[in-house]
């Protein structure tokens, strides 16, 4: 258990600091640059799962709460503009990411024993069932959507003051549109329904944690902003 907690600590720091390093050596761009990456490596690591106070959880969701660090950042220091130009970004890295790896596991694999345990093993990372793959999509452009529309609302009442409540109220309610809306369109009719909510409850208690340690980051993020600690090479 101390492994788990340890590891998966050290996981959410090193993801938020290497997208801090991305805003600090290139800008805005690093900050588009990390959308995509950060999509694709929670599709990824959604497939690892581990035990966490006897919840089964995937560290796909570590990944995929620091994209909401990506727009709100965007939004704090350049415009609500390019917090949507993130979503858009993120939206189209999701859906080519879907479409074309489950295309490419169609590609019947060379006629070896090794080419055809690697093939099985891309098909059962990589092979998104139709219904998994729509709930994702779905439920990442209405809550990154739907978190852009707060913070930027939140900023225009109180201003550059206050950071820390339209950080969190927009990640912390975007996030429970996220994980309400995957949860019960992925695993409704399939599964009971007291195992969909728990998988619902566990999702976003996870998903809370991970949003609030992202709070210090947004406030260094416009430290170096306001400090001109930021190489923008564009």
């Amino acid at each position: 258990m101390k492994d788990v907690i340890f590891y998966s600590i050290l996981l959410i720091i090193i993801n938020y600091s290497m997208i801090m390093l991305a805003f600090k050596y290139y800008g805005k761009i690093g900050l588009f640059i990390c959308i995509p990456i950060t999509i694709i490596m929670a599709n990824l690591q959604v497939t690892l799962q581990i035990n966490l106070f006897s919840l089964v959880l995937t560290l796909g969701n570590t990944a995929y709460a620091s994209s909401y660090l990506i727009t709100d950042l965007l939004g704090e220091l350049y415009s609500n503009k390019d917090a949507k130009k993130a979503v858009q970004i993120g939206f189209l890295s999701m859906l080519f990411f879907i479409i074309l790896m489950n295309i490419a596991i169609l590609i019947p694999p060379v006629k070896s024993q090794e080419a055809i345990q690697m093939h099985n093993s891309a098909m059962m990372i990589f092979g998104f069932l139709p219904r998994i793959g729509i709930a994702s999509i779905i439920s990442y452009i209405i809550s990154q959507s739907l978190d852009v529309v707060i913070f930027h609302k939140i900023k225009q009442k109180h201003g550059h003051n206050k950071l820390w409540i339209r950080n969190n109220i927009s990640t912390l309610t975007s996030q429970l549109i996220d994980t309400c809306i995957f949860t019960f369109l992925a695993f409704s009719f399939t599964l009971p329904f007291n195992i969909v909510l728990q998988i619902f409850i566990s999702t976003y208690l996870v998903k809370l944690v991970i949003s609030l340690i992202d709070t210090p980051f947004m406030y260094l993020g416009r430290y170096m902003f306001e400090k001109n600690k930021i190489e923008n090479i564009a």
